[in-house]
């Protein structure tokens, strides 16, 4: 509640256009797409295309996984090796 209002207030103090892109900044997306061969979800086949059109778009780079990650995450479930895959970047 206080924490929104706050935010809403400082945008309306600062506003910022949706487009403005600080050329400084270095973001890149890391996602994991990586799921058993004859999943019956279409996610693998249209994944790699959004995130790729995604980065694309915007600048960003793209740090995409097709296999279950194990960057720094040897031993963990899915869940947490997620997150040491995305500490791994930083």
């Amino acid at each position: 509640g206080q924490e929104m209002r706050r935010k809403a207030q400082l945008h309306w103090k600062v506003p910022i256009m949706p487009t403005f892109r600080d050329p400084a900044l270095r973001i890149a997306v890391v996602t994991i797409c990586a799921y058993p061969p004859g999943h019956p979800l279409v996610l693998p086949k249209l994944t790699p295309s959004n995130r790729d059109a995604y980065t694309s778009r915007h600048g960003y780079t793209l740090r995409m996984h097709l296999e279950p990650p194990v960057l720094g995450a040897h031993g963990l479930g899915l869940q947490h090796a997620k997150l040491a895959t995305g500490l791994a970047y930083l």
